[in-house]
């Protein structure tokens, strides 16, 4: 059945109680919809979650023992026990589009040649234009500095190419999902260094998370304050390449080796960690990877020589992943397993729990066939599109490479959402003894129940491809969780093995917890409430007005709670008190100290708990965790240097701080700001005769335009907006072409549609005096180096006076502000509230996220 935007949106809002912010995630991520039609084949959740559980009973018919449809959409409606990845929600049953239903990839190479740099490029086009999000390791390119074959005789460094990946994942989008990519580096790369202050200038690299893998030897030689040595490649020790004689080389100074195409440095480890500490402090980032941590405990390294060796990490570094390999992500909502919550009696279901997490390991299994069928259908679509210049080859065989990763290994990532909100309802708080020994039991069944379950998918269905039990014997991670079976069990695991090579993981899974009303991942809850500023007519009587900002609008206020908070109030007060709403702020402070939520939000706990948190959990995943310690803006260089120490010496396999006012966006300095007396104004770079354009079409206050931006070193540089006239003939498909200055006031439009004519405008014979005049004015702005944010926010403070003209203008513009230069402070632009930072996004405990 098909249904009209407005059709769907208030079937939406029904199922969500009308809540707006909701409904907009759905129907911007996960509502099926044609795009040819311009048509909606769903109506709400209901019609999504029908249409998942039939794809996932389908698959079970395939084996023995099926689960039946109801059974699947009773775990999966409602968000309430099982919810699948919000790739999987998007793409399975989903015709419509030629996503994956993987969240996570990772690719890379051992040959640093451009022919290889290029493919990698196209690569990672390719996975994020179907919805991936992708991790790529640089190491293997050879420092700046080393010598090459080419004209160019020596190398321009890995941390060149940082920039080209960054710009391939900005300029991919699928369905409005923005690319998302995560660039590391090993610590031993001699460009290491360069790679950890990248992005101290906040222009580079905006399209990427960065980490650095750190090794057991490199904290060992910070804490023992002892020199350090990088190699090229990376695989290399500095006695193979120099031979015993170490003692001689000089302090930070690139050598080239004995052998042919190596190259080491010897560094102070101590003096690269303050560096690393620094711009943690001061940017959020790099965030740490401990790979040897990652190296030691992950199964799937085990068979490193079949191929499964870990390369990166996807770019909320939840999932460590071989070249080509790929994961898909479901989560158990675990404030659903607690009995009677927030009372007296409340309890955790345990064997509910627990037969829950059988079934969703093989629903994992399921999918991960049904990524096998969406493989095969975007490989049609790829063999389709093959031509005479053999552009689909690179796609193509990336598509082949990831299906054979995928059947190999059957990797899978059962995570869960709402700790914090669990131990709440528990009346446990987060932050104590028993908080993190109640949080790492939960997680110790999570996976102890995941392996049993794909052991006995193992004797029904069979082992991944390259299993192998001898293999395991010995692995750390596996005999602890084997010693948790019973001998049966046990006895099944030898003689059949297992069904996927790695199983469980904590991803943060903030919009599939924000439809679930839940915290996300192993996060406490930011806030237990904040407010909320509605726009509203002051001529209306009836509303009262709590606010006038500075250009004279009026807003009201109001308090946005927790929703799970909200609950305990309601038990607390068994629904005869006042509405939250109505409280005061010192009433409501005493109504809050009476819950289990007292003093365990994100900036109350200690971060040394937050990481004693996280390493308990973190010895029963199998993968990784993706978690963010928040802390306070008056937090020490050498606070966040104790946080990352402590995170390595309990195991942890990743780290990652945010200090408020890192991330504030600001373009310059203080120290960079000239005072007044030497103020100097800054003239724009001269315009070439040909300058290349995009071409936007959209409507205005009910009026249709043609905005044209010329690009100028990747910055937008001038502007044409014209009236789109009935008579022009310029297809709509046409959005790249050339503007062409003629003489003074005359500009030419030239551009073409694939093998079509070409198409010439006059274009200033389509504009009205006054839009010539607006053109010029904004397109000096933009020449002069003024930020189109500051274009933006300057017509939007006048909206009640805006005419089509300026608002085709903001709206064209604000396609051009990138990330890391919006100067948006840490406060959300929905609430005010301030923001927190998860997995190198910013999001706001209203809803709202960046990302």
């Amino acid at each position: 059945m098909d249904y009209t935007y407005e059709e769907a949106k208030q079937k939406t809002l029904e199922y969500f109680n009308n809540n707006e912010f909701l409904t907009n995630i759905f129907l911007n991520k996960y509502i099926l919809f044609d795009s040819k039609t311009n048509t909606y084949k769903e109506s709400n959740p209901n019609d999504m979650f029908i249409r998942v559980a039939k794809e996932l009973a389908r698959i079970e018919q395939n084996y023995d023992n099926p689960i039946s449809y109801d059974e699947i959409l009773n775990l999966i409606k409602d968000f309430k026990y099982i919810i699948p990845g919000g790739s999987n929600l998007y793409g399975i049953g989903n015709d419509y589009s030629y996503s994956s239903l993987g969240n996570c990839f990772v690719i890379g190479t051992e040959n640093d040649s451009y022919g290889a740099i290029f493919k990698n490029d196209e690569e990672l086009a390719q996975l994020m234009k179907r919805r991936g999000g992708v991790g790529h390791d640089i190491s293997y390119l050879r420092p700046a500095g080393a010598v090459v074959s080419n004209s160019a005789k020596y190398s321009t460094g890995a941390i060149s190419f940082m920039e080209r990946f960054s710009n391939t994942t900005r300029e991919v989008a699928q369905d409005g999902r923005r690319g998302a990519l995560m660039l590391s580096i090993d610590i031993k790369h001699p460009d290491a260094q360069e790679f950890i202050s990248i992005k101290d200038d906040l222009k580079k690299v905006t399209g990427a998370n960065i980490s650095v893998k750190i090794s057991n030897d490199f904290m060992n030689a910070v804490l023992k304050d002892e020199y350090f040595y990088q190699t090229f490649p990376i695989e290399k020790s500095i006695e193979d390449i120099t031979g015993d004689n170490i003692n001689t080389i000089d302090y930070n100074v690139l050598y080239k080796g004995i052998q042919d195409g190596t190259y080491y440095k010897k560094i102070k480890a101590k003096e690269l960690w303050d560096k690393i500490i620094y711009f943690a402090h001061k940017n959020a980032e790099p965030g740490l990877l401990f790979w040897d941590h990652i190296i030691n405990n992950s199964p799937g390294d085990v068979y490193s020589n079949e191929g499964f060796n870990s390369l990166s990490t996807n770019p909320c570094a939840e999932q460590a992943l071989p070249k080509y390999s790929t994961c898909r992500l479901m989560s158990l909502n675990l404030y659903s397993y607690v009995e009677n919550p927030f009372t007296k009696d409340a309890w955790f279901n345990y064997a509910k729990y627990q037969e829950h997490i059988i079934i969703a390991q093989r629903l994992m299994d399921d999918i991960i066939d049904l990524e096998a069928e969406k493989i095969d259908r975007i490989l049609s679509k790829i063999d389709l599109g093959v031509n005479d210049d053999n552009t689909t080859i690179v796609e193509n065989n990336l598509w082949i490479e990831v299906k054979k990763k995928l059947l190999l290994g059957r990797r899978s990532g059962l995570s869960s959402i709402g700790i914090a909100d669990t131990l709440a309802a528990l009346n446990i708080p987060y932050a104590s003894v028993k908080g993190i020994s109640t949080a790492e039991q939960i997680y110790k069944e999570l996976t102890t129940f995941s392996y049993m379950s794909s052991i006995i998918m193992a004797k029904e269905r069979g082992k991944f491809e390259v299993c192998d039990v001898n293999k395991e014997k010995d692995h750390v991670f596996i005999s602890k969780i084997l010693n948790e079976f019973h001998p049966v069990i046990q006895n099944d695991y030898i003689k059949y093995g297992r069904r996927n090579i790695a199983n469980t993981t904590c991803p943060p899974s903030g919009t599939i917890s924000n439809l679930a009303q839940i915290t996300s991942g192993i996060e406490p809850v930011y806030q237990i409430y904040y407010t909320r500023r509605m726009k509203v007519n002051p001529n209306d009587k009836n509303i009262k007005v709590d606010y006038i900002d500075d250009i004279g609008d009026h807003w009201q206020e109001y308090k946005v709670f927790h929703p799970k908070f909200i609950t305990w109030y309601n038990i607390y007060t068994e629904n005869e008190g006042k509405q939250l709403s109505d409280l005061s702020k010192d009433e409501l402070n005493e109504i809050i100290e009476q819950s289990s939520y007292y003093k365990q939000t994100s900036h109350d706990i200690n971060p040394s708990t937050r990481v004693e948190m996280q390493s308990h959990i973190q010895q029963w995943i199998d993968s990784a965790i993706s978690s963010t310690i928040n802390l306070s803006k008056e937090t020490t260089k050498e606070t966040i240097s104790e946080i990352y120490v402590n995170a390595w010496k309990n195991n942890l396999k990743g780290v990652t701080v945010y200090r408020d006012g890192s991330r504030s966006g600001v373009l310059i300095t203080a120290d960079e700001i000239k005072s007044i007396d030497t103020f100097e104004p800054k003239e724009s770079a001269k315009r070439p005769k040909h300058l290349p354009c995009n071409i936007h079409r959209l409507t205005a206050l009910k009026e249709k335009w043609i905005v044209l931006i010329g690009i100028l070193d990747n910055n937008a540089y001038e502007i044409f907006a014209l009236k789109e006239p009935d008579e022009l003939t310029l297809p709509k498909q046409v959005v790249k072409g050339i503007i062409t200055k003629l003489k003074r006031g005359v500009y030419k439009l030239s551009s073409k549609n694939g093998e079509e004519k070409e198409h010439i405008l006059n274009i200033m014979s389509y504009m009205s005096e006054d839009d010539k005049a607006d053109t010029r004015k904004y397109s000096l702005m933009l020449r002069h180096y003024i930020h189109p944010k500051f274009i933006v926010e300057t017509i939007d403070k006048f909206s009640k006076d805006i005419t089509s003209f300026d608002k085709a203008i903001s709206r064209v513009l604000k396609l051009y502000v990138k990330d890391g230069e919006e100067i948006t402070g840490d406060t959300c632009p929905m609430c005010g509230s301030k923001l927190i930072y998860e997995a190198g996004c910013a999001h706001c405990s209203c809803g709202w996220e960046k990302c």
